[in-house]
C-alpha cells in the first residue's frame, strides 16, 4: 500500500514537468501533496506535526494560487519560499522536524521541493535574489542551536536550498545536475545519521571513511565537487553583472559556513573510532561520478 502511494506521489511530481501552465501544475502540485499526506500519516507518528505541516502547506498553496489569479507574483514568490521553508520563513519547518521520521524528513527536505523548485524558475523576480544570498549568512548561525541530529540535517538543507533557488534564476541544465548529486549525496547521509544511536551528530563515536566524504559534499567543504559546483553558481551570478562585493560574500558565507561544522567535528575526528568500510557497486559509483566531475 505504501509504495503503491508512493508511486503515485513521485508519478504526480514528474507530470509536473510536462505543462508550463501554472493552474495544470498547481493541480498535479496538489494531487502529489495529497499522497505525502498520506504516506505523512502512515509512516509518522506524531499528528499533531502531521497537521502542522498540512495546515502550513494548504495555506500556502491556496495563497500562492491566489496571487498567482491577481497577478500579483512578487508576493506569489513569497508563499513559494514559504512552502519550501526558506529563511526567515523557516522556524515552522524547523520546529517539526525533529517529530519526523527520518523517512518522511529526507521527503520533506527533497521531493516536496521539487514543484516548487520548479514554479520557482518559471516565475522568481530577481528582486528576491538579495534575501536569498542573505540566507546563506543567516543559516550559518543556526549550526550553533544544532542539539539534534534531524535538526542538523534541516540547517544544512535549509542552506543548501539557498543554493539551489539561484539557480533557478539561470540554468535549469545545471539545476537538474545538482539536484540528482544532492538527493544522492542527501540519501547516504541520512543512512549514516540513522544508523547511529547517537541523537546528535557531534557526539557520535566512530565514523566510515565514506561518510567523512559524504560529509564534507554535505557541507560544501572544499575542493569538493558540491563547492566547486557552488563556485559555478557564483560565475553564472557574475554573468548577471552583481556586485563583486556581492559574490565575494557568498564565498565567505558558504566558506564560513562549512568551516563552522568541520570546528565542531574536528573535536571528534581524530579521537573517534573508524570502521571498517564495505563499498557496495552504489558507493563505488557515488565516489567515481563525483571524481570525474572534479577533473572535468
Amino acid at each position: 500500500m505504501l509504495f503503491l502511494m508512493f508511486t503515485f506521489y513521485m508519478m504526480f511530481i514528474l507530470m509536473v514537468f510536462l505543462y508550463s501552465n501554472m493552474l495544470m501544475i498547481w493541480f498535479y502540485m496538489e494531487l502529489s501533496s495529497m499522497m505525502f499526506y498520506i504516506l505523512l500519516n502512515k509512516i509518522n507518528s506524531n499528528k499533531e506535526m502531521n497537521i502542522i505541516y498540512f495546515i502550513i502547506q494548504e495555506i500556502s498553496s491556496i495563497f500562492m494560487l491566489y496571487m498567482y489569479m491577481i497577478n500579483n507574483l512578487f508576493l506569489m514568490n513569497l508563499f513559494i519560499l514559504v512552502k519550501m521553508g526558506v529563511p526567515p520563513m523557516h522556524n515552522w519547518l524547523l520546529k517539526i522536524s525533529i517529530f519526523l521520521n527520518w523517512k518522511i524528513l529526507y521527503m520533506v527536505m527533497n521531493f516536496q521541493k521539487i514543484i516548487p523548485l520548479n514554479l520557482a524558475y518559471m516565475y522568481m523576480c530577481n528582486s528576491w535574489s538579495m534575501m536569498i544570498i542573505l540566507n546563506l549568512f543567516m543559516t550559518t548561525f543556526f549550526l550553533f542551536n544544532a542539539f539534534n541530529n534531524k535538526y542538523l540535517y534541516s540547517i544544512i538543507s535549509l542552506n543548501s536550498l539557498s543554493w539551489i533557488i539561484l539557480m533557478t534564476f539561470f540554468n535549469k541544465m545545471f539545476l537538474l545536475i545538482y539536484l540528482m548529486m544532492y538527493f544522492i549525496i542527501n540519501l547516504y547521509f541520512l543512512k549514516e545519521l540513522m544508523s547511529k544511536n547517537s541523537s546528535n551528530f557531534f557526539n557520535m563515536l566512530s565514523f566510515k571513511m565514506f561518510f567523512l566524504f559524504i560529509m564534507l559534499n554535505m557541507i560544501s567543504f572544499p575542493p569538493t565537487l558540491m563547492f566547486l559546483m557552488k563556485i559555478k553558481i557564483i560565475f553564472f551570478l557574475k554573468m548577471f553583472n552583481l556586485s563583486k562585493y556581492l559574490l565575494l560574500m557568498m564565498i565567505m558565507f558558504m566558506l564560513l559556513f562549512s568551516m563552522i561544522f568541520f570546528m565542531f567535528f574536528l573535536n571528534h575526528l581524530f579521537v573517534s573510532k573508524w570502521e571498517k568500510e564495505n563499498f557496495s557497486i552504489m558507493k563505488n559509483m557515488t565516489v567515481l561520478i563525483n571524481v570525474f566531475m572534479l577533473i572535468l
